[in-house]
């Protein structure tokens, strides 16, 4: 327990709560934009409008969490920056 650093923790959730909360911002957002745009009458409708929304949530969530400095999404780039190059 002594190895704990509460600090970083609260300091690394903070993070990501932040990037839920901007990921939910634009979800609902987007989902109200779209929502005009798609008649969603059918099922092929529903499921593109919630592949756009979602994409787009995943995209914000990222971008948030990189411009916050997130250690986990530094520790993610770095995995996929080695996985990447090593492939060259």
């Amino acid at each position: 327990m002594k190895d704990l650093d509460l600090k970083e923790i609260f300091n690394s959730f903070s993070k990501i709560l932040i990037a839920a909360v901007f990921m939910l911002l634009s979800v609902c957002l987007v989902f109200s934009l779209t929502s005009s745009v798609f008649e969603r009458e059918t099922l092929a409708d529903e499921v593109l409008n919630m592949a756009i929304v979602s994409l787009i949530g995943c995209l914000i969530y990222f971008l948030v969490t990189l411009a916050l400095n997130s250690p986990e999404i530094e520790n993610l780039k770095a995995l996929a920056l080695r996985r990447f190059s090593n492939k060259s």
